[in-house]
């Protein structure tokens, strides 16, 4: 990569990573854009006054050599990469066996619709068994009905 090509890392802003990261999760996960992102950073003259993004960016950095280098599933990448989002990002993510799924949320109008679903009909109970003991313990007892049935709180 030429010098001409490189970003210098003192004009990388939080926000600009955080666009990397919604970039390369926008249809799954897309490991390129970041490695992309971060082989174009120049790192010249950190040495000794280091901006508070390059530790972001070393983060990320190392996180994806974990990745690419089988050490961390896709799960565990993108829960890390998730990190470097606002919280109201994280939603838009679901992880399920090691999977990402995303999900969408669509309100819809309630205008028209009854205020409580109708009730449900009655349960026949003609066919139940009698039942007429009980293995309720006696702490629980509070009298014993007419046909020997035992009543419990």
């Amino acid at each position: 990569m030429r010098n001409s090509d490189l970003f210098p890392i003192r004009g990388i802003q939080p926000r600009r990573l955080q666009d990397i990261i919604r970039r390369a999760l926008r249809r799954g996960l897309d490991v390129d854009v970041i490695e992309d992102f971060l082989a174009s950073v120049d790192w010249s003259g950190t040495d000794g006054d280091r901006p508070e993004i390059a530790d972001q960016i070393g983060q990320l950095e190392g996180m994806t050599a974990l990745y690419t280098g089988g050490e961390l599933t896709e799960s565990q990448y993108v829960a890390r990469l998730l990190a470097f989002l606002p919280e109201t990002d994280w939603n838009k993510y679901l992880f399920l066996d090691g999977g990402v799924v995303r999900v969408t949320v669509v309100r819809r109008s309630t205008v028209g619709l009854p205020a409580a679903p109708p009730p449900l009909p009655p349960l026949d109970r003609s066919a139940d068994e009698s039942q007429t003991e009980s293995d309720a313990p006696s702490h629980l007892l509070v009298s014993v009905s007419k046909s020997g049935c035992a009543l419990s709180r």
